[in-house]
This record gives C-alpha cells, structure tokens and sequence, in this order.
C-alpha cells in the first residue's frame, strides 16, 4: 500500500458519494495495466476495492484485485496498481465504516497501458 503525500482530491476525476459507491470504467480494447488514485474526504475509514473484469461493465472473470483501507483520519490517497492480460474493465468500490453515513471516497488519476 501507498499512501500518497498532499491534496491529491483536486480536480478530481470521479467522485464517489453513496453509502457503498461503486464506479466503473470500461475499455474498449484489453489492457494490461491499470493505475489510479483513491482516497477520501471524510475522516472515517474506508475501505476500497479495485476489481478488474475480462468483460466490459463489470462482467466474465474477475482477473485480479486489489483491496486497501484508508484508515480513520488518514491523509493522503491509496495508489492502486493492476496488472493482467485482458482487462476490460475495472470497478472501484467504497464502503464507508460509520452504518448510515454517507461514503466520501473519490478516484483520480486513471490511467492505463495496452
């Protein structure tokens, strides 16, 4: 786990916003790698999932993933770092440890490699 320096929750490329929030990004042609930054602007823990799929929208095999937890009052984001043959998608899942409140997570810096 790496846990990133700073305000990385600028210009932010998706926000999470939802009690357990899930985003998921498709690619048209397979990937090998992908990379992105996550973090969170409350200050309860959370845990974050990152999931890659053979299919595209979150479906066929699960190929690898990859699970961290930002602990409570962490500052900083998770660095999370896939790589398999074949990705087609990826989905980032958030769950906040407080019942009832409302998850904060955001993800940033999505890139990836053919």
């Amino acid at each position: 786990m790496k846990i990133l320096p700073g305000n990385c929750s600028e210009n932010v490329l998706h926000s999470l916003n939802y009690p357990y929030a899930s985003v998921l990004f498709n690619f048209s042609t397979p990937v090998k790698t992908v990379s992105l930054v996550s973090g969170d602007y409350g200050e309860d823990q959370d845990t974050i999932s990152v999931t890659a799929y053979s299919g595209e929208n979150g479906s066929g095999e699960i190929i690898t993933s990859q699970t961290l937890v930002l602990e409570e009052d962490a500052s900083g984001c998770l660095e999370f770092n896939l790589e398999a043959e074949g990705i087609r998608s990826v989905i980032v899942f958030g769950e906040s440890s407080i019942e009832g409140h409302n998850n904060t997570i955001f993800t940033d810096n999505l890139s990836f490699c053919r």
